[in-house]
């Protein structure tokens, strides 16, 4: 892919399967993955811990949601390329999503063309 730029990504989902198949499509395109969380807490420890190019980061998790954890990180790391994933693509949820930092938003369910293609468009304007 011309311009392709590696990524090292760090996935926060609390569905392990789901984790599976992101870390599958990531490490197929070539993106290095840093590590997993399956909750804010972790996501926020990992993140400190792996210094991720891109999180990707599930809406509904336990402890910390992911609304929470967007905004302690985005609070700590201004800089850190956010992608929202969920289930539930309202709205109302994705305006709060990017409002409180998000770089993007991925529907599930999703394929592997929206994930890579989320990442390249959402990573090419933090260098815009």
């Amino acid at each position: 892919m011309p311009g392709f730029d590696k990524k090292k990504v760090l996935i926060a989902d609390d569905d392990s399967i789901l984790r599976e198949l992101l870390k599958g499509i990531l490490r197929t395109a070539g993106h290095i993955v840093v590590g997993e969380a399956s909750n804010g807490e972790q996501a926020i420890a990992m993140v400190e811990k792996t210094s991720p190019d891109v999180l990707c980061l599930d809406i509904h998790m336990p402890k910390m949601d992911g609304m929470q954890c967007l905004e302690a990180l985005k609070a700590s790391m201004p800089q850190l390329t956010i992608i929202m994933i969920s289930g539930e693509a309202t709205l109302p949820v994705v305006q709060e999503a990017l409002s409180k930092g998000a770089g993007g938003f991925i529907v599930k369910p999703f394929n592997a063309a929206k994930v890579l293609d989320t990442i390249q468009r959402v990573c090419a304007k933090q260098v815009a």
